[in-house]
């Protein structure tokens, strides 16, 4: 019996840094976006290494069953998951990838602020 997979699997992330005492504290707007963007990053890193372990399992019975996938991080950018099977610089046979995106942020918060100044 395999371990679970949060044993496994241990990126740590300061949930703290992204509380919602740690948001309100934070006036300038450039700061908050940087800290949104720090908070999809973060998000995305911890998603992308789940996904990447059971993407692994997934190819591994796919290749039991015939083919020959191999993951290729040359295509892979950020959030993504790549595997093709005889691939070169041109061609690949089956491809299987993963995509994520990661968004964050207060919903209506500037049309919030715009209120706050107003008053």
């Amino acid at each position: 019996m395999q371990p679970p997979l949060s044993k496994k699997l241990s990126l740590n992330m300061e949930y703290e840094r992204y509380s919602k005492s740690a948001f309100s504290l934070i006036q300038d707007m450039n700061e908050r976006c940087r800290r949104f963007t720090e908070l999809d990053r973060d998000i995305g890193a911890k998603l992308k290494c789940i996904i990447a372990y059971k993407m692994q399992e997934i190819i591994e019975n796919l290749n039991r069953h015939g083919h020959s996938l191999e993951r290729n991080i040359s295509l892979e950018g950020i959030g993504e998951i790549d595997y093709c099977e005889d691939h070169d610089d041109r061609t690949c046979g089956l491809r299987v990838g993963s995509t994520v995106t990661i968004s964050s942020g207060y919903n209506g918060a500037s049309d919030y602020q715009a209120k706050e100044r107003d008053t």
